[in-house]
This record gives C-alpha cells, sequence and structure tokens, in this order.
C-alpha cells in the first residue's frame, strides 16, 4: 500500500482500505446516481424567419455552439452509468450534421422543427430528441446543454 493511502487511512483511524470502505458505505448495495457529461464544437449558420422584420437574427449568420449531453443515472454492476463512447457516438452525430455543413444552414437540413424555426432552443430539444433514440441511455435522464457563442446559454432537461 503506497504511503498516501496509508495516511488517509490512518487519519480516519483505519488500518486497511476494506475496513474503511465498509465504514463509508462505498460499496455498500444501495445505488449511486451519477451524471457524467461529454461536449462538441461544432460551427454553422442559420437565420430566425419568426423574427419580426428588421430583426438581425432573421439574415442569415452563422454561430461557435458548443453542446454538452449529460446523462444521469444509476451506477451499473460494471462501475459506469453508460460508456463514454455512446455519449461521444451521439454528440459526433451532431457534428457531422451541422459543422460547416455542406447542406447549407441549420434551415436547411430537412429537419421540420429546425427548417422552421432553428432556434438554440429548438436544436437543444432535437438534439435530447436524438439522445433519448439511444438504447444505451435507457433508465438514464438526459439533459443538452447548448453555448450558442460566447455568452449565450441554453439547457434542455424535461426530465427534472
Amino acid at each position: 500500500m503506497n504511503a498516501y493511502l496509508n495516511k488517509i487511512l490512518h487519519a480516519f483511524g483505519h488500518d486497511d482500505i476494506e475496513d474503511l470502505e465498509q465504514m463509508l458505505g462505498l460499496w455498500s448495495d444501495s445505488p449511486y446516481t451519477v451524471s457524467i457529461a461529454r461536449s462538441v464544437t461544432f460551427e454553422t449558420c442559420h437565420h430566425l424567419p419568426k423574427t419580426p422584420e428588421g430583426h438581425k437574427c432573421r439574415n442569415l449568420h452563422g454561430h461557435s455552439y458548443r453542446v454538452e449531453l449529460w446523462v444521469t443515472g444509476q451506477v451499473r454492476s460494471d462501475g459506469f452509468v453508460v460508456d463514454n463512447a455512446e455519449l461521444d457516438d451521439t454528440l459526433k452525430a451532431v457534428r457531422e450534421i451541422f459543422d460547416h455543413s455542406p447542406r447549407g444552414s441549420m434551415n436547411d437540413m430537412g429537419f421540420p422543427v429546425l427548417s422552421e424555426n432553428p432556434t438554440a432552443e429548438n436544436l437543444a430539444i432535437w438534439i435530447w430528441r436524438l439522445a433519448r433514440a439511444n438504447p444505451a441511455f435507457m433508465g438514464c435522464t438526459i439533459k443538452v446543454r447548448i453555448y450558442e457563442g460566447p455568452n449565450s446559454i441554453f439547457e434542455f432537461a424535461p426530465e427534472r
């Protein structure tokens, strides 16, 4: 056992790690709930046709986005809530769809809610629905947080 771990154990008045873990209840039968998140960045453009005439967002313009996908659930027997690769796969799909898309702006992607009104709020809902369809996230709650540029933050977490 390393010296640092020995110091911690002795500070709590224990001689071995199993004794300390039992005292703390670290590996009891009660499930733990943990939130994990991964993020992705992309650049895309849109225009917001439902804004009033003369509103600057009615014109085609672009943003730098950062999307965080949060999954909260019980830690499974393998020690994971979900594998990070599952979050990465979902976010990779988002990036492949939107980042500098050859299809043009978000308005031109063919997704009804985004074609009609591609606000960051609607983008968050769209990404949440995409994640919700992943069977790996079954039984977990999902939250999507979007950063549109450096100052605007949007969050969708309907299951709270």
